[in-house]
């Protein structure tokens, strides 16, 4: 009976693996889809499941709060077809004999930066109650990106480049998921195994989308009872025709959670926009000849007045991330292109000092090299974490459904990870999960629509 459930729902699904990535491809209804993935992702799901459980609990909560979130805030959320999906996944992980997770743990797994969020908005409200305020330093991971199009670029289409800052024990998003729905537009997105959305983001669609984003720094607003980033993200992408309609259903019932700065650009016209998406506040900027960049901070002043980061200090990495971009940007004007991207996000100048050192406050970040650490992520110094990957597209690729992908840090850097705890034991409770972060060649991945 399973091997026949397993011929039947596997079928036109399939799974390569090329330079640390993982390529797979699912299609169907969404029960398929789900069980597609976690059936051919199975090994990848338990162990994430022991990277992020372990992370969770010395960082935010243990797992039962991400548990009870899911239960409370996102269960009721999930449309019919994104909770079969999920219910697919969960069927696929026990027919491959994974039997240790249940539905609510996939739907907290898939809720996991909302929950993050959840946790300091409660936070942030006792300390409001009390007459207090959170210190700035309540936001772990980030990311370098820049939009560009028009004027700006070699072709006059648009540019992308994105690279995903986290702690090295969770760096899992290796996998690139091709999804062929039964309704809506075909998606290809960078994910985590055993998820239905991006996460990182990295999204293309057949209707020539590509999104992108970098998350708002010190976010602590927040309204539970709208429908959680995760839910939006995935709902727009594989239904959105248009940039408008992409932002229309990210706003959509917007629970203010995992507040980022979205870059989406229309291949096929080359505009491109920015959606500075809080809880209370939002900004938006469109243009045919322009760009975008981010690097963790929030540009419009109401969007800033839901956070608690600093920006007056012109030190932290976020800011100085910020100078480096558009300093790299304007000095490259009209020559835009594929290989600059490649180039920009692995840049390591360093503003502070004017000179070539990886460190927190450089494009491909380095935490685990900077004495200083990254306090306003609260990562102390020499943190194992930092950039992990790259991933540039531009007009021509993005509307055939390709991209480029570098797994490892784009600079090429290999990370020793199990060497670097023993010189940094402060850090020995990630043992069990740190293991070396090897870079590898940058390569073209094609969905082909």
């Amino acid at each position: 009976m399973i091997a026949r459930e397993v011929r039947q729902n596997t079928r036109d699904a399939w799974r390569t693996d090329v330079n640390g990535w993982i390529r797979l491809h699912t299609e169907g209804d969404p029960f398929r889809l789900g069980f597609q993935n976690g059936y051919l992702l199975a090994a990848e799901i338990r162990d994430l499941f022991g990277r992020v459980r372990a992370y969770a609990r010395h960082t935010w909560e243990d797992w039962g709060f991400f548990r009870e979130t899911a239960r409370s805030l996102y269960q009721e959320k999930l449309a019919p077809e994104y909770r079969e999906e999920i219910e697919g996944i969960w069927a696929g992980l026990t027919a491959h004999g994974v039997s240790e997770f249940d539905l609510l743990d996939l739907i907290a797994l898939n809720g996991y930066f909302d929950t993050s969020s959840y946790y300091y908005w409660q936070r942030a409200e006792q300390a409001r109650r009390r007459g207090q305020r959170l210190p700035p330093a309540e936001e772990h991971g980030g990311c370098s990106a820049f939009l560009a199009t028009g004027a700006w670029t070699r072709n006059g289409g648009l540019v992308v480049a994105h690279n995903t800052w986290v702690a090295y024990m969770v760096a899992g998003w290796r996998v690139l998921l091709d999804i062929v729905p039964s309704s809506g537009h075909r998606v290809f997105m960078q994910c985590w195994p055993g998820t239905i959305h991006s996460g990182t983001d990295f999204y293309l669609s057949d209707a020539g989308l590509v999104v992108t984003e970098t998350t708002i720094t010190g976010a602590v607003t927040m309204r539970p009872e709208g429908t959680p980033s995760f839910i939006r993200s995935r709902q727009s992408i594989q239904y959105a025709d248009s940039l408008d309609g992409w932002m229309d259903g990210m706003r959509r019932d917007n629970s203010g959670s995992y507040a980022n700065d979205w870059m989406v650009g229309d291949a096929h016209t080359g505009e491109i926009a920015l959606l500075e998406l809080a809880t209370m506040h939002e900004a938006v900027q469109k243009t045919s000849s322009g760009y975008f960049v981010g690097c963790n901070v929030a540009q419009d002043p109401a969007v800033r007045s839901e956070t608690l980061f600093n920006y007056s200090d012109a030190t932290n990495s976020c800011n100085v991330r910020w100078q480096r971009w558009h300093d790299l940007i304007a000095r490259r004007a009209g020559s835009i292109d594929v290989a600059f991207a490649k180039e920009a996000i692995a840049d390591h100048l360093d503003l502070r000092t004017g000179t070539e050192r990886p460190s927190r406050a450089t494009l491909c970040g380095h935490v685990d090299l900077d004495a200083g650490g990254l306090g306003e992520w609260d990562w102390g110094p020499f943190y194992p974490g930092g950039a992990i990957d790259g991933i540039v597209t531009d007009s021509a690729l993005a509307a055939g459904g390709r991209l480029w992908a570098h797994w490892g840090k784009p600079c090429g850097i290999p990370v020793q990870g199990r060497a670097h705890l023993e010189a940094h034991p402060e850090y020995q409770w990630q043992q069990p999960w740190v293991r070396d972060l090897d870079p590898y060649p940058w390569t073209l991945f094609e969905a082909g629509w």
